[in-house]
């Protein structure tokens, strides 16, 4: 059965879950610029305020930049 890991937190992060994940709730606050990278910070994709939900690969480890409050909820896999 999966379950959820939840994270939060207001500037740059290393979010590292105990198992995969393959879902992803983010929720980013308004006036905050946030980017999260799934791999190991090569890319990072930008996401505007307010509440956001994808699927992603199994993914242990997210990396955070921000300028403000995040929250994020991992489903595991």
């Amino acid at each position: 059965m999966a379950s959820n890991t939840c994270f939060s937190g207001t500037s740059n992060d290393n979010v590292t879950f105990s198992r995969p994940i393959g879902h992803l709730n983010i929720f980013v606050a308004a006036g905050v610029t946030f980017a999260f990278s799934i791999d190991e910070g090569e890319t990072f994709i930008t996401l505007p305020a307010g509440f956001h939900s994808f699927p992603v690969g199994p993914v242990i480890e997210i990396h955070i930049q921000s300028s403000g409050a995040w929250q994020i909820i991992g489903v595991q896999s």
